[in-house]
């Protein structure tokens, strides 16, 4: 026999083959990458081989459509999951972000300036802060978080408080005169004790992060206008089983400086080779922190609802709250 009577025979032979093939049951996206469907095969993957294979089929989905239904049902699932990648990395996320930022200027909505510089004055910790407003409209209702890291013992409790010490507000023609609602500020930051960040947690140090909140109140930030604030960091003491305190105006357990390793007092390395410094440390008579005070990035402010209200700055805990 010839080659060419055979012709017919393996033809079809070739055709049998190729639908027994075609007829797995992990999907094939358009490039030919084949994709798992099964839960078991993928958890024998690694986090960044899971990525990597659905970042492939999400870029071959884009590139042509898909030649049939199951096809395109296939390449959505791979989408739908590479869209979910960065919440599996977002604590990598987080310790990277405490020792950099990923840029020289804060992140910011608004355009606003924070400057921060400690001083000591009877052997308790001061921050003088200036917040600008340099928008060409009003802002209302903002908060500003300082972070910090400390062990339960030298925080909770009554432990550590802030409490404000001295207000002034500074007009566009830089004329000063005293915060209209200083009571009300002071009665909101005594009713403000340290929040646990339970997510940073250092088993080894056995440290967790914290976070104070520092509320402006009613305050309202003209054009071109700026606050200085005085806070004073204190022991205290509850007579309400720790639900609240009051402050004893004596230095607090936790004591700060930019050699403490506190997020909104420490240096930080900047992605384009800059460098902040940490908070300056200067006497109590210093005056108000002008320009020649660097910009703090690592103070967050914020307005009303966190997540709606995000103004500037950086946090340790963007990942986790979504910024």
């Amino acid at each position: 026999m010839t080659l060419k009577k055979f012709a017919p025979f393996l033809a079809a032979m070739f055709l049998v083959a190729c639908e027994d093939e075609g007829s797995s049951s992990a999907p094939v996206v358009d490039d030919g990458t084949v994709v798992e469907s099964s839960s078991s095969s993928e958890g024998n993957l690694s986090s960044s081989e899971k990525s990597d294979v659905k970042s492939s089929s999400s870029e071959a989905s884009e590139e042509k459509p898909s030649s049939s239904e199951d096809q395109s049902s296939s390449s959505e699932a791979v989408d739908s999951s590479s869209s979910e990648a960065p919440e599996q990395s977002s604590s990598s996320a987080i310790t990277e972000e405490s020792s950099s930022s990923a840029d020289m200027v804060p992140k910011k909505i608004a355009n606003i300036e924070v400057r921060t510089v400690q001083y000591v004055f009877n052997e308790m910790d001061f921050v003088r802060l200036t917040v600008a407003n340099n928008e060409e409209r009003d802002l209302d209702s903002l908060s500003l978080r300082f972070y910090f890291t400390a062990k339960p013992e030298e925080v909770e409790k009554c432990a550590t408080l802030v409490d404000e010490d001295l207000c002034q507000m500074f007009d566009a023609e830089g004329m000063s005169s005293p915060c209209e609602n200083e009571r009300e500020i002071r009665d909101l930051m005594r009713r403000s004790l340290p929040v646990r960040v339970a997510q940073l947690y250092d088993s080894v140090a056995k440290t967790y992060a914290y976070y104070f909140d520092i509320s402006l109140g009613s305050t309202t930030f003209k054009p071109k206008t700026k606050m200085s604030i005085d806070l004073g960091f204190s022991k205290g003491l509850s007579n309400d089983n720790y639900h609240s305190c009051e402050t004893m105006r004596v230095s607090a357990a936790k004591r700060f400086s930019k050699e403490s390793g506190d997020w909104s007092w420490m240096p930080h390395a900047l992605a384009d080779g800059a460098y902040y410094e940490g908070m300056p440390l200067e006497n109590k008579d210093y005056g108000d922190a002008g320009e020649e005070i660097p910009i703090n990035p690592y103070v967050f402010v914020f307005r009303n609802e966190l997540k709606e209200g995000f103004l500037w700055g950086y946090s340790p805990i963007d990942s986790i709250i979504g910024l």
